[in-house]
């Protein structure tokens, strides 16, 4: 057969890849006339509590695309669905690479990701005061202009006295504390009318008690896979059942209270013959300020750990389909009417480029276009709870520097705790050496003000403590200090011992001629308005054993 096609690139770019009618199409505001891209393929993946990806294939006549100027950009896609109306997706190219030529047209791979991808790539040193989880989110993603964040949660959550992030990304950080919440997440894509351009992303928080939105179209009919037909189904699905923990127990020392607050819950059994299954865990001390917090952790966990219990996989061409997404199952011999709600979506998809595009690929499948998907998903009544995500154990022993009120030789606790300031803390006022430079514009201020609101109230280990007896030496204002943490927890710093420095010198000091100054040794104390001091030394000298 006799094909003649337009001589120059852009004729060839007009004839053939222009994306009109096309199953797929896709936006990049960078791209300029001749750097014009059209979806050959695409495959993604999305799930409920994870960041989507899409990997697109694109073809183009230029060979020379220039990929700064794509790197970092929005891109939307979307796929045509069975009545005109388009499924959109919306992310920013965050990888392009060409893939080579074939048939003279030049082939390139970009990789969509959600906004939340550029928070991978920061990793900081921080402590939140006061705040729970949603608080602290909005502060680190006050640094991001390109975050959008929709929160549905109406539950109240428990605000705590510290929150460290510590040599953790912000990706990492932000979704383990939503994740300890019992907070679910999941995307939501949106178009301006008549696609005008006005394309977005947000990322949707939620909690066991909200709603779950309708997918578009919200039913979805069973049916059998068939090449000639034009409307969405499902062609295969099946159900699985599994066995699961059924009970969960959880108990925090309350060292204020001097008790453990705790809670237990059981759930029905996966099965009869299936025997109580147990998990217990102790997190930090103070974790459960009363025992109504205790109950609610106890039923966030065990629901994330009931998740799996019952699960459908299923396939099909449901262009609608969306994590967190509900929809009603028709149809189907047993499940019809149901709904359900997909926790996760794969899909792959070609696009329909016309027999001339055909010929010079040598791709049958991207004549006609076509576009599946596989899932995951559970009854819609389910409540999607994440797993809780461990946290990183702090490498060991650190020192900090006390701080405290203005002129205060001392500032502490009836309990004798102190506040401490730890040599990464950035902020206003770092410990000597340290940086001011918080590298974030949004917190200018940092988190070392380096004085009594830094941190929170650390308690001094002695080495004995009673009711109204033992000893005690308070770590005064200026004073460095060894902080341990308890089970490795950041978040729960201990001081357990003072050290001396090139700042604070040793008492005792000796004549140069004398023997080491480790001959002597006792208290020496100060004070508080340096006028006098007070001592009990021992001299072990040879020949001059003696004592003052």
């Amino acid at each position: 057969m006799d094909r003649t096609f337009p001589a120059t690139p852009l004729a060839l770019a007009s004839a053939l890849l222009s994306q009109d009618t096309r199953l797929i199409e896709i936006d990049l505001p960078a791209a300029g006339p001749g750097d014009s891209l059209v979806v050959e393929r695409f495959t993604g993946h999305e799930a409920v509590c994870a960041d989507f990806r899409f990997d697109i294939d694109c073809l183009s006549t230029s060979a020379f695309i220039e990929p700064l100027g794509l790197v970092g950009q929005a891109v939307s896609l979307r796929v045509r669905k069975a009545d005109g109306s388009h499924r959109h997706w919306h992310g920013h190219c965050t990888r392009i690479a060409p893939l080579g030529s074939d048939g003279g047209l030049a082939r390139y791979r970009l990789v969509m990701e959600p906004w939340t991808a550029f928070l991978r790539l920061r990793r900081n040193a921080l402590v939140f005061q006061e705040l729970d989880a949603l608080g602290v989110i909005e502060r680190i993603l006050d640094d991001y202009p390109q975050a959008a964040l929709r929160v549905d949660v109406s539950q109240p959550l428990p605000v705590y006295p510290i929150t460290t992030q510590y040599r953790e990304s912000d990706h990492a950080f932000v979704f383990r504390l939503l994740a300890d919440a019992g907070l679910a997440w999941r995307f939501e894509h949106v178009q301006g009318a008549a696609g005008d351009g006005e394309a977005g992303h947000a990322l949707v928080v939620y909690d066991r008690a909200a709603t779950a939105p309708d997918a578009a179209p919200s039913m979805l009919r069973f049916h059998r896979s068939d090449i000639t037909e034009s409307q969405d189904a499902i062609n295969h699905f099946t159900e699985q059942r599994q066995v699961t923990a059924n009970a969960f127990t959880t108990a925090s020392w309350q060292p204020e209270q001097v008790e453990a607050v705790s809670a237990t819950l059981a759930g029905d059994a996966a099965g009869p013959r299936v025997p109580a299954l147990e998990v217990y865990t102790v997190p930090r001390s103070g974790r459960f300020a009363t025992r109504t917090d205790a109950e609610q952790t106890a039923e966030l966990r065990l629901d994330a750990l009931r998740l799996p219990q019952r699960l459908h996989a299923g396939a099909g061409s449901g262009r609608g389909m969306a994590p967190g997404a509900a929809f009603t199952l028709t149809q189907h011999p047993d499940l019809s009417g149901e709904r359900f709600l997909p926790l996760a979506v794969e899909h792959v998809a070609a696009n329909n480029l016309g027999s001339g595009v055909v010929e010079l690929l040598d791709h049958a499948d991207l004549e006609r276009g076509s576009y599946r998907n596989r899932f995951v998903a559970v009854p819609a009544e389910t409540a999607v709870v994440p797993f809780a995500r461990p946290k990183p154990t702090a490498p060991g022993a650190q020192t900090a520097r006390v701080v405290g009120l203005p002129d205060a030789a001392v500032t502490s606790t009836r309990d004798h705790q102190v506040r401490v300031q730890f040599p990464w803390q950035r902020g206003v006022a770092p410990n000597p050496g340290g940086l001011t430079d918080t590298g974030s514009s949004a917190s200018p201020d940092g988190h070392a003000p380096g004085d009594a609101t830094s941190g929170t109230w650390v308690r001094v280990a002695e080495w004995q403590a009673g009711p109204n007896w033992g000893s005690h030496a308070l770590p005064r204002v200026g004073s460095e200090v060894l902080v341990e943490f308890l089970h490795g927890d950041i978040d729960q710093p201990v001081i357990t011992g003072q050290l001396y420095n090139g700042e604070v010198a040793p008492p005792f000091a000796l004549a140069d001629a004398s023997n080491h100054p480790g001959t002597l040794s006792g208290l020496h104390s100060r004070s508080l308005d340096g006028s006098g001091t007070q001592q009990w030394v021992l001299d072990d000298a040879p020949g001059q054993l003696r004592q003052r």
